[in-house]
């Protein structure tokens, strides 16, 4: 009677290996498939998005015209005077819009939490065993 061999350490370990290379490969692949089908997605909105703020601007500059021509006719008033008033109107609009912008840009702050935590990763990965200046985590002079 004959007992079957068992693989060699070796053996074993180059077939681990083979498998995890297909997994990860499996992995990239299914990643790429993914974010290609995500990127034309969001191609395609922010060119839906940029034409329906063109149409906009247009729509704006129309109805801008057809105030300013409202007020002129409306008060008896020389054309000039309904462009300068909707003029001004909107510039204080934009004045507006832009100490909102503003004040939002200012709350904006840094990740905090992602940075605590890349640190902490790094300083594990440069502490175990001072691998760190092999990995490039860390500056041999350090």
């Amino acid at each position: 009677m004959t007992t079957p061999t068992q693989p060699r350490l070796s053996e074993l370990v180059a077939g681990a290996t083979k498998d995890i290379q297909t997994l990860v490969r499996g992995e990239i692949q299914l990643a790429k498939a993914e974010v290609t089908g995500s990127v034309k997605n969001a191609g395609a909105g922010v060119g839906l998005g940029i034409g329906a703020v063109a149409v906009l601007l247009f729509a704006v500059l129309i109805f801008a015209m057809s105030a300013s021509f409202g007020i002129a006719e409306g008060f008896n008033w020389p054309i000039w005077s309904g462009f300068a008033i909707v003029g001004l109107i909107l510039v204080l609009l934009a004045v507006l819009l832009v100490f909102l912008a503003r004040s939002r840009v200012r709350k904006v702050k840094a990740p905090e939490q992602t940075l605590a935590e890349a640190q902490k990763t790094k300083d594990a990965l440069v502490d175990r065993q001072g691998k760190g200046v092999a990995a490039g985590l860390t500056n041999p002079q350090d």
